[in-house]
């Protein structure tokens, strides 16, 4: 048997080493809301970027900042560590789906984005992890402005 087939018991966490997944690791709590203020910290700075690659990419540049994580459930260590793990993983998903999305839509609320995101794209939340308050309920309600670029 070798290290990379050592099956790990920790936690009621089943995982095969190298194999496992960040969020076998830390929890998908963390991984989700990671996800979560990762998108909610980006649409501050990408609401009015109608998609602009030369907006998104600074921004994504700059996102993974113990400054910029500090108002989420998880310490702003965890959430960095979280957001680190999601560009390093993800970060192609990530450009597309805030290019495709900013495109498309000016709004002022991002569960819209987040449900995209995080829920379908790199399926970091699962409905029983989702804070109250990010839950996304009610779509058209959220739209104030519809882009022509459809």
């Amino acid at each position: 048997m070798t290290w990379s087939t050592v099956v790990l018991v920790a936690a009621g966490i089943l995982c095969v080493l190298p194999e496992c997944s960040f969020a076998d690791k830390v929890g998908q709590p963390l991984l989700c809301d990671g996800c979560v203020g990762m998108i909610k910290e980006l649409h501050k700075d990408l609401k009015d970027s109608q998609g602009r690659r030369r907006a998104i990419v600074p921004a994504i540049d700059n996102i993974c900042q113990l400054s910029r994580l500090v108002v989420y459930k998880f310490s702003p260590p965890k959430m960095v560590k979280a957001c680190v793990y999601i560009l390093e993983t993800y970060r192609k998903e990530l450009e597309e789906s805030l290019a495709n999305f900013y495109k498309k839509y000016r709004v002022d609320s991002n569960h819209l984005l987040q449900e995209q995101f995080c829920d379908h794209a790199i399926h970091a939340c699962d409905w029983k992890y989702r804070n109250p308050g990010d839950e996304v309920r009610n779509h058209a309600s959220e739209f104030s402005i519809q882009s022509i670029h459809s």
